[in-house]
Order: C-alpha cells, then sequence, then structure tokens
C-alpha cells in the first residue's frame, strides 16, 4: 500500500519529459484552432432542390452554407452557446500550453479530467440544443415550412427532407487534441514506472 502510493506522489511531482510536453503543445495548439474552425454541419436537401442549405456551427456563431438563401428563414442566435464556447476552448488551450512549458504529471492529471469534462459537457450541451438548430434552420417544403430536429450524428429523411448532421474540422480537431492528450499521460506513465523499476534494481 505504501509502495503504491509512493509510485503515486513520485509520478504527481515529476516533471513532464519532452514527448510529454510536445503532445501537450499540439493539444493547445489543436485546441486553439478549433475556436476558428466550424465544429458541427446540419445539412439540408429538399426533395425540389437538389441544392444544399445547411448551417455550419462554430464557437461563437452559426453561418448559414449552401442553397439559395430564401429557401431558408433564419432566426437569431440567441444561445449562451456562442458566449461560453470560445472562452472555454480558449482558456482549456491555455492551460494546454501551460502544461507543455511547466507540467508535472499532477498538472497532466488535471488537464486530462479537465479535458474529458468540457468536451462530454459540451457534446451535451449540442444534443439539448438540436431543437434550436431544427427553427433555426427552417427549410421549404410542398407542404409548406418544415421545422425539424436534426439526428445527433448521421443522417435521417424528415417530413421529406434529406438531413445529416455530421463532425466538422474542430471537433476533428479537438478530437486529435484529446488523443494527444491521452498518449501524453500514457508516455509519463510509462516513464515514471522505467524510473521506479530502474531504482529498484540499482539498490538491489
Amino acid at each position: 500500500m505504501n509502495a503504491s502510493k509512493e509510485r503515486s506522489t513520485r509520478y504527481l511531482n515529476m516533471r513532464l519529459d519532452r514527448r510529454s510536453r510536445a503532445l501537450l503543445l499540439v493539444a493547445g495548439l489543436l485546441v486553439g484552432a478549433a475556436c476558428f474552425l466550424p465544429i458541427w454541419k446540419i445539412d439540408v436537401v429538399t426533395a425540389s432542390d437538389s441544392g444544399r442549405l445547411g448551417l455550419s456551427l462554430y464557437a461563437n456563431r452559426v453561418e448559414v452554407t449552401g442553397g439559395p438563401e430564401e429557401g431558408v428563414e433564419l432566426r437569431r442566435d440567441e444561445s449562451s452557446d456562442s458566449r461560453w464556447l470560445p472562452f472555454v476552448l480558449g482558456g482549456l488551450a491555455l492551460l494546454l500550453l501551460r502544461g507543455a512549458a511547466i507540467g508535472t504529471g499532477r498538472s497532466l492529471v488535471d488537464l486530462s479530467a479537465l479535458f474529458a469534462y468540457l468536451t462530454a459537457f459540451s457534446a451535451w450541451s449540442y444534443a439539448g440544443r438540436l431543437d434550436f438548430y431544427g427553427r433555426y434552420l427552417s427549410a421549404a417544403t410542398p407542404e409548406g415550412i418544415a421545422i425539424f430536429v436534426p439526428p445527433l450524428v448521421g443522417h435521417a429523411r424528415i417530413e421529406g427532407l434529406d438531413v445529416s448532421s455530421l463532425p466538422a474540422a474542430g471537433a476533428f480537431a479537438v478530437a486529435a487534441a484529446g488523443l494527444a492528450v491521452a498518449w501524453s499521460l500514457v508516455v509519463s506513465w510509462r516513464r515514471s514506472r522505467s524510473s521506479a523499476a530502474g531504482e529498484v534494481r540499482m539498490a538491489a
């Protein structure tokens, strides 16, 4: 029990090596880039028009893409996501860059937990607002204006409309950043165990 606690304490206080720092640097740059890239895309194809109407969802705004604008009824984005999400992504990017500069095992564990929590919360917030995006983008059909709820991920046929909802470049950047953070955690943990094993062999 004491040996396990000692190993954990040693890891938490250990300064990160170059590989772990480089991975955190990459993660920070990727999260920073996600602030300026589209995070999600919702596309709609009507039966009477082969053109696409859609939304590109950024951290701080919603943009209409494709198709003739007269086929789209726009509503103001009054959501709170456009206010807190850029702040969250920017703050997370700064913390990752700080970890790359002066990080320890403790800060890496904290960053991993914070990253997982923020991405899970953001996904939950997005899923809860799908009905808002359906109202924001109302497509014309032979029966009138169709207000719909897009699928969370994938394609669906809704009231004669082909609707797709898929991650965009920003979401892939955040996912790649998560992989970099996770790999940094693995690299630092292996280094800690290897160092501890070397000390045991020297003591023997």
